[in-house]
C-alpha cells in the first residue's frame, strides 16, 4: 500500500511533467475544489463527517504533492480565484 502521492523523485518528476499541460492544470484545479481543501468537514452525522474528511484528506494529499513537484505552477492554479 502506498501512503505518498510522491514516493520517488521519479513521481516528482512525472507530476511536474502534467502540471505543465493546461488541461492537467485544470482537472487539479476541480480535484482541489472538490475535496474541499479549504472547507470545515463537520457535519452531526458522524458517517457523512467521516466521508468529508477522507475527501478532504485526498486533496490535501493532492495539495501537498503539486506544492513539492512545482510551487510555482502551484500558485499559478490560483490565479483566477480560490478552487476550493
Amino acid at each position: 500500500m502506498h501512503t505518498k502521492l510522491l514516493e520517488t523523485e521519479e513521481d516528482v518528476l512525472a507530476l511536474r511533467s502534467a502540471m505543465g499541460h493546461e488541461g492537467a492544470r485544470r482537472i487539479f484545479q476541480r480535484i482541489l475544489s472538490i475535496t474541499g481543501i479549504r472547507h470545515d468537514t463537520f457535519h452531526p452525522d458522524p458517517y457523512i463527517h467521516a466521508q468529508r474528511a477522507g475527501i478532504k484528506t485526498v486533496g490535501l494529499q493532492l495539495e501537498e504533492a503539486l506544492l513539492r513537484a512545482s510551487p510555482e505552477i502551484y500558485k499559478s492554479l490560483f490565479l483566477n480565484g480560490d478552487p476550493s
